[in-house]
């Protein structure tokens, strides 16, 4: 019976499993944004159409300039034709939305200058995991 009892508590630690839903919401939130990017790459032959210029090849914030300077406002570009809302990382106290000229998604993007591989990834991901996702 201890034994049971002991490995059902081992394997309902909720504090584990809350930080894990927490993640895999990052990791569906940056495959969303890769996708509506990808979207937009498609829709325009193969180029990034974005009044922000083209994705950055350092790493940026994904967020409006009006939240801190040298931002990639990447929102405006894919919102509301390939998403409705842009996600944003709620576990970060500085992420918000409240429209494509404010927000900050405590996400960041870079793209490679050699191969032209878009990564998304989330800077603010609980535990010892990296997410990110690259195409």
């Amino acid at each position: 019976m201890a034994i049971l009892v002991a490995t059902f508590i081992v394997s309902s630690n909720p504090a584990s499993t809350l930080l894990n839903s927490r993640n895999f919401e990052r990791q569906t939130e940056l495959n969303l944004i890769l996708n509506a990017i990808s979207q937009n790459i498609g829709d325009n032959n193969g180029t990034f159409n974005c009044a922000s210029g083209a994705i950055p090849t350092a790493t940026t914030t994904m967020a409006s300039t009006t939240y801190l300077a040298g931002d990639y406002n990447i929102a405006r570009c894919i919102i509301p034709v390939y998403m409705e809302q842009f996600p944003y990382d709620q576990g970060s106290s500085s992420a918000y939305w409240t429209g494509t000229t404010s927000h900050n998604s405590a996400y960041s993007i870079i793209r490679n200058a050699t191969t032209g591989r878009i990564k998304v990834f989330a800077p603010y991901s609980e535990g010892s995991t990296t997410i990110s996702v690259t195409r």
